[in-house]
C-alpha cells in the first residue's frame, strides 16, 4: 500500500493539488520546494499556513507537522522577493525619466527646425552660438553612453 498523500494549496484564488509520496521523508523545505515550481512563489518569500499556524521549521517532517492526505495548506507570499521589486521600482522611474527626456529632444528637433536656415547678417553669432550647442549635445552623449554601458552591464548580471 502506498504511503503517498494528496495535500491541496492555495494562493489567491488557485488551488494546486500537490501529491507527496513519501511524507515520512519530506521536509516543510521540500513541500516550499514543491509549492515553488507550482505557483513560482519563492521559497524565501513563502508562508505556509496550517490549522492557523505557520510552518516554520524548515527541516521538520510534513508527517510530523500533522499533514494528512487531503490537509488544506494556505501559501502566502509574492512571486517576486521585495529586492527585486525595489529594483523594479527604480527601473520603473528610469523608464519614466527616458521618456521625459525623450520627449524634450523631440521638442528640441521641432525648435531646430526654425533655425537651420538664417540670413547672412547674423551669420557669425548663430555660427558660434550653434557650436556651443553641438559642444554641450556631444558631452550629454558621451553621458547617455555611459549610461548605456551600465544598463547594458546590469543587464547581463
Amino acid at each position: 500500500m502506498s504511503n503517498s498523500i494528496n495535500i491541496h494549496v492555495s494562493h489567491g484564488s488557485k488551488v494546486e493539488d500537490i501529491l507527496l509520496e513519501d511524507p515520512d521523508s519530506t521536509s516543510i523545505g521540500d513541500l516550499k520546494a514543491i509549492i515553488h515550481e507550482k505557483f513560482g512563489v519563492p521559497i524565501e518569500a513563502q508562508k505556509l499556513i496550517f490549522k492557523g499556524k505557520t510552518l516554520r521549521k524548515e527541516d521538520e517532517l510534513v508527517s510530523e507537522a500533522g499533514i494528512k492526505n487531503n490537509s488544506k495548506i494556505m501559501l502566502l507570499g509574492r512571486k517576486t522577493d521585495p529586492a527585486q521589486d525595489e529594483c523594479l521600482k527604480k527601473l520603473d522611474n528610469i523608464s519614466e525619466s527616458t521618456n521625459t527626456i525623450e520627449r524634450k529632444i523631440k521638442k528640441v528637433e521641432q525648435e531646430l527646425e526654425g533655425i537651420e536656415k538664417v540670413p547672412s547678417a547674423t551669420e557669425t553669432l548663430v555660427r558660434g552660438k550653434r557650436r556651443t550647442l553641438v559642444v554641450h549635445i556631444q558631452s550629454l552623449m558621451v553621458l547617455t553612453d555611459k549610461i548605456t554601458d551600465r544598463i547594458a552591464t546590469a543587464s547581463t548580471k
